[in-house]
């Protein structure tokens, strides 16, 4: 075979070599490579979108969380300072604590002094300056006014019983502010003959403040 023959002969076969690859590449690459392209995207975005899902699961947990926060401060608050006088609630509370002083309750009256508006705590505004009095206003509407009741109480029983219902008084759950006590000794005479004690015993009459929220 010539020379010019063997060499036309293998620029034939690298052409269809070329022409094979490109086939190849055009029919079995391409197509793989833009699949495989179009898979990557796919999962880029779900990926991106759990995240973003995720990122807004995490806020409502956090609202939630500070909503139920708030919550539990609000009824604090309300458990402290009552949304209305609720005078049997105060009596019984009274009585409760009483009871656990080992005080024997006599009487309980009640008088009911009303709302009382709050001052503001904020500084007075400037002659002419809008912004001062705007902040006031603010605040003042921020504001409620406190209803005082006030209850007082009669009870017998020993010093050292007055002394545990002002303690308890000062953590119990509504706010009481005892304002005044009064003490008249009694005596009772406890046992018979040469046995006998006296034992001081006393009556209270307490006067105490409660306060509960106005609208």
């Amino acid at each position: 075979m010539k020379q010019s023959t063997k060499r036309f002969a293998s620029l034939l076969i690298g052409l269809l070599f070329l022409f094979a690859a490109l086939i190849v590449y055009f029919e079995l690459i391409a197509p793989a490579y833009q699949n495989a392209q179009s898979a990557k995207a796919q999962y880029l975005s779900q990926q991106s979108f759990l995240t973003s899902e995720e990122a807004t699961i995490k806020k409502v947990q956090d609202l939630i969380a500070n909503y139920q926060s708030q919550s539990q401060v609000q009824d604090a608050v309300s458990s402290a300072l009552p949304l209305s006088p609720d005078i049997p609630g105060a009596i019984t509370q009274i009585t409760g604590v009483a009871r656990q002083s080992a005080l024997a309750v006599q009487t309980i009256s009640v008088q009911a002094q009303g709302i009382q508006n709050v001052q503001s705590v904020a500084a007075a505004p400037a002659p002419g300056s809008t912004v001062n009095a705007a902040a006031a206003n603010f605040a003042g509407s921020l504001e409620k006014p406190i209803g005082t009741i006030l209850l007082s109480v009669k009870m017998s029983g020993q010093y050292e019983n007055i002394k545990q219902f002002i303690s308890l008084l000062a953590t119990n759950i509504r706010l009481f502010d005892p304002e005044s006590v009064d003490i008249e000794p009694i005596a009772a005479a406890q046992g018979v003959g040469s046995s006998t004690v006296i034992q001081q015993n006393y009556n209270f009459t307490v006067n105490v403040a409660t306060y509960y929220q106005g609208s």
